[in-house]
């Protein structure tokens, strides 16, 4: 474990050293011109080279690299890690339940036009026009969150009060000071009480609203209370990046369910999990590496972006996240592309 920390402590900050070292060059700069700037307007003048990104932001507070390490190791574990859990446990019942990506197809044509060559971009601002897609990714987040279970330790006595509709009629709870309080995400979506008889069956249906339905049949995304769908937590609490971890769902989503077919790989395309993939034990939820074939849709012509999973030689993105590594992309009709 020591081991493990050290590691992580080192890369994370070796990204920050790099920064610092970054602005005391820009600094010695201006000040060598004459024009020394004191160090937030330095951070700046860095920033607008590409835009600001969040530990500019935080630069601009401090420079202590104990407080920025913090920092950086949290866009890493809280921001990182669990998006990509996200996708591959997402990916997985996809091809559990292979009927849903018709669907999604289907409203990321009528929502976007025609599908590139490319793939789709989606646009930060039709967020919230695919909810079908959305409902998708969101069912598979309930079963699988991300955060699977979490605790806090009570400063001072309190009385817990279960809040309103309390339909199982929950009692208060009381808690002592340095007692632990503590509750499972992955627990609750397999509550009937929370979720519903089926509560354990992957059914996307449960995030769309039918009192929004449409002429055309379309629904909007069903809003639940942030105690029920606790993915992100709640109040106070509620995830700080949870806008930006649903969009890039639903852009990987996007580029990637119009143009392929997904199947779990055979042994021989060098399958190493088991059906369904287990859990590793782990903060939050990462499923063991598995391997997925990716079958190219049919098209008149081969994908050229390589950001999507163009047929050359490469990892899609990282196993060691959890994520699918792709180990074949196959055009119907035509030659398997290996990228192992």
């Amino acid at each position: 474990m020591r081991k493990a920390v050290a590691s992580i402590q080192t890369f994370a900050g070796g990204i920050i050293d790099d920064r610092l070292r970054a602005v005391q060059r820009e600094k010695k700069a201006n000040q060598d011109q004459g024009q020394a700037t004191r160090a937030t307007g330095t951070i700046a003048q860095l920033a607008k080279k590409d835009g600001k990104d969040l530990l500019d932001l935080f630069m601009e507070t401090t420079q202590d690299r104990e407080e920025l390490l913090i920092v950086v190791l949290n866009f890493l574990i809280a921001g990182r890690d669990t998006t990509a859990q996200l996708l591959s446990w997402f990916f997985y019942e996809m091809m559990a339940h292979p009927e849903h990506l018709d669907g999604i197809r289907r409203e990321l044509t009528e929502v976007l036009g025609e599908c590139p060559e490319e793939g789709y971009r989606l646009p930060y601002d039709r967020l919230r026009d695919v909810p079908y897609t959305f409902a998708c990714i969101t069912e598979a987040l309930r079963l699988h969150p991300s955060v699977p279970k979490n605790g806090k330790r009570c400063v001072k006595d309190t009385l817990i009060v279960p809040s309103k509709p309390n339909p199982t009629n929950l009692p208060p709870i009381q808690i002592y000071k340095g007692e632990m309080a503590g509750w499972s995400d992955w627990v609750m979506a397999r509550l009937p009480e929370v979720w519903g008889a089926d509560c354990e069956e992957y059914r996307p249906s449960r995030f769309l609203d039918s009192a929004t339905e449409d002429e055309e049949g379309r629904m909007g995304t069903k809003q639940y209370s942030q105690w029920q769908q606790h993915m992100f937590n709640g109040g106070p609490r509620l995830c700080l990046g949870m806008n930006l971890a649903n969009f890039e769902a639903l852009s990987i989503v996007a580029a990637i369910v119009p143009l392929f077919d997904v199947h779990w790989a055979r042994a021989d395309q060098g399958q190493t999990a088991s059906w369904p993939p287990k859990y590793l034990a782990s903060v939050t939820l990462p499923s063991e590496p598995y391997q997925v074939e990716f079958r190219r849709r049919a098209r008149p012509t081969a994908i050229t972006n390589t950001n999507i999973a163009a047929p050359q030689r490469g990892r899609f993105p990282t196993s060691d996240l959890g994520f699918p590594r792709i180990v074949n992309v196959k055009r119907k009709g035509g030659r398997s592309m290996y990228l192992g």
